[in-house]
C-alpha cells in the first residue's frame, strides 16, 4: 500500500477481536475469558461484606459482563468453548459470594447455593445471538443476504461439515433458519428450550458453609 509493504499473518488484532486466516473463534473467546478473568482480580470489592448483593450485581454487569460479551454476537460456541463459559460462570458466583479455595466448596454444592440463579453462562452467548440474528431479520439487508446466502459456484468440501454461526441458534431453539425468520419478523423474541447446563447432582455434602448474606433480594 503506497510505499509500504503490508506483511502477511496467520492473525491480527481489529476492534478488540482477532481476526485469523481460518476464522475459528477459539482465540477470541480465550481472550474474552481471560479479560474477564483479570477485571474480577481487580475488582477486589466485590467480596466485600459491605457491598450489598445488588450493588455488587451493577457492578458486575458494568465492567466484567461488557468486556466478557463484547463481540459475542459473531461467536460460533463449540462445546469446549461452552464449557469454559460455564466455569466462568462459576468463578464469577465464587467471586461475588466470596468462596475460597480453601473453602473446599464443590460445584455441586456451589449450585445448591445459587438455586439455579446462574448470572452468565453460554446460553447467555446464544441468547444474544438470537437477540442479534432477530434484528438483522426484520432489517432485511446486506447483512441479512451474507448471513442466509452462501457464495455461488462453490462446493462444499467432503467431509464432515464445519459448525456455522447459526448452529448455536439451531440447537438451542430447535427451529431452521426461515422458522426463526419468521418468529423474528411476527416480533417473537427466540428463547432457549434447553435446559441450563451441569443440572445439579446429588451431592454428598449438604452441609454447605453458613453465610450470613441471602440471595432473596436477587
Amino acid at each position: 500500500m503506497g510505499t509500504s509493504t503490508i506483511p502477511n499473518v496467520n492473525s491480527f488484532m481489529y476492534l478488540g477481536s482477532v481476526i485469523t486466516h481460518n476464522t475459528p473463534h477459539d482465540p477470541k473467546i480465550s481472550k474474552r475469558i481471560g479479560i474477564a478473568n483479570t477485571t474480577l482480580r481487580q475488582c477486589k470489592y466485590l467480596d466485600s461484606p459491605h457491598l450489598s448483593d445488588a450493588t455488587k450485581l451493577l457492578v458486575f454487569i458494568a465492567l466484567v459482563m461488557s468486556r466478557m460479551t463484547y463481540g459475542s454476537t459473531t461467536w460460533s460456541v463449540k462445546k469446549s468453548d461452552a464449557a469454559k463459559l460455564d466455569a466462568l460462570g462459576r468463578t464469577i458466583w465464587r467471586c461475588l459470594l466470596g468462596v475460597n479455595w480453601s473453602d473446599h466448596v464443590t460445584n455441586e454444592s456451589l449450585m445448591q447455593m445459587i438455586d439455579g440463579r446462574w448470572l452468565f453462562t453460554h446460553e447467555t452467548v446464544v441468547q444474544r445471538k438470537m437477540d442479534w440474528f432477530s434484528h438483522i431479520a426484520r432489517q432485511q439487508g446486506l447483512l441479512w443476504d451474507l448471513l442466509s446466502g452462501a457464495v455461488p459456484g462453490t462446493v462444499r468440501r467432503r467431509g464432515r461439515p464445519r459448525m456455522t454461526w447459526y448452529d448455536n441458534i439451531r440447537s438451542s431453539t430447535g427451529l431452521t433458519m426461515e422458522e426463526s425468520k419468521h418468529h423474528a419478523l411476527s416480533r417473537n423474541r427466540l428463547q432457549i428450550i434447553a435446559q441450563q447446563p451441569c443440572p445439579p447432582r446429588r451431592s454428598s455434602r449438604i452441609a454447605l458453609i453458613q453465610r450470613s448474606r441471602t440471595l432473596q433480594n436477587l
